[in-house]
């Protein structure tokens, strides 16, 4: 083989080597802060905290106990339905909000699984569980993700200013990791009480936006004057919810968006169009690798016909 073929060659080599080293594109990791807000039991007075959230054009997960659809003091299913046709996300939170630790293993199946068949008959589609009381076990974790839920949300596991070891100020992450460590044990600071002020909140927030990563708050009861022990005050919620609107690099997602399970492996389409291979800082889809494969072995072929010519005549002269 002459000098110009095998320099031909050569470059082929190092192009083929650039392309399968080359890393695969993906979302980079910019350190921004996700904050989820998510709503336990759908109690009625939730409402005044939800109507705030979507007049920000943000929204929440809804965690659902199946029983309570439209009994009195909760949300009924004409509201559930319209706050999913605005973005939010309706999860699970079992038929009676039983502590799952304290029953049968038969009866934590019925919890959690029917409770997902009951909201998924009204049309939820529910992907995100939360263990009542936070409780939860191996066993219990494993019916959660055989059931069909995408994720599940313990209770509390990350660092929660201003309430001592209840929120673990010691040894705990400001910030759930994306995707979380463990997808069926979501860490999140201490569950919001009237004694949690909107400055807490805030350093929530800002104490995970130094590292960057995730925030899910948790709110059960939202007050107007008289607050019992798990409630907020609409005032101090609507003053957070002002806050964090106008905080740069942090954004409002819910549980679901936050976990977006992959894609079905059938979605062949959607699979096609994403980039395979990066060069250069470029995507490359799976049809362009094909075509740039069979481009390749043709300028191979010409090369090594053109380099090797000369020997060929000659052998055929002989």
């Amino acid at each position: 083989m002459n000098r110009r073929a095998r320099r031909a060659l050569l470059s082929i080599s190092a192009l083929l080597g650039a392309l399968i080293l080359a890393p695969s594109s993906g979302p980079a990791d910019t350190g921004d802060t996700v904050v989820s807000f998510t709503f336990d039991d759908i109690w009625a007075d939730q409402k005044a905290a939800l109507d705030v959230l979507a007049e920000h054009d943000m929204s929440a997960t809804i965690y659902t106990i199946s029983s309570r659809v439209g009994a009195e003091g909760s949300l009924g299913f004409l509201d559930l339905k319209g706050y999913l046709q605005d973005g939010f996300e309706i999860g699970g939170h079992t038929v009676d909000h039983v502590d799952l630790t304290r029953v049968s293993l038969e009866e934590v199946e019925h919890q959690v699984c029917d409770d997902r068949a009951k909201l998924g008959a009204m049309g939820f589609g529910p992907a995100s569980f939360a263990y009542p009381h936070g409780a939860y076990n191996k066993q219990i974790k494993k019916v959660v993700k055989d059931c069909g839920y995408h994720s599940a949300r313990a209770l509390p596991g990350l660092r929660s200013p201003g309430f001592g070891d209840k929120g673990c100020l010691v040894g705990c992450p400001p910030a759930e990791s994306i995707p979380p460590q463990d997808p069926y044990v979501i860490r999140t600071p201490a569950t919001v009480r009237t004694s949690t002020t909107v400055d807490i909140l805030e350093e929530d927030v800002t104490q995970a936006e130094r590292v960057g990563g995730w925030v899910p708050l948790v709110f059960h009861h939202i007050c107007e004057r008289q607050c019992a022990d798990s409630a907020m005050s609409i005032e101090d919620f609507t003053e957070f919810v002002d806050w964090l609107d106008k905080q740069p690099g942090t954004r409002v997602e819910t549980v679901g968006q936050v976990m977006r399970p992959p894609p079905a492996a059938a979605d062949y389409a959607s699979l096609a169009r994403a980039p395979a291979l990066t060069v250069l800082g470029f995507g490359i889809g799976q049809s362009q690798v094909m075509a740039l494969g069979l481009s390749l072995a043709v300028i191979g072929t010409v090369a090594y016909r053109t380099g090797t010519r000369r020997r060929r005549y000659v052998g055929r002269g002989e």
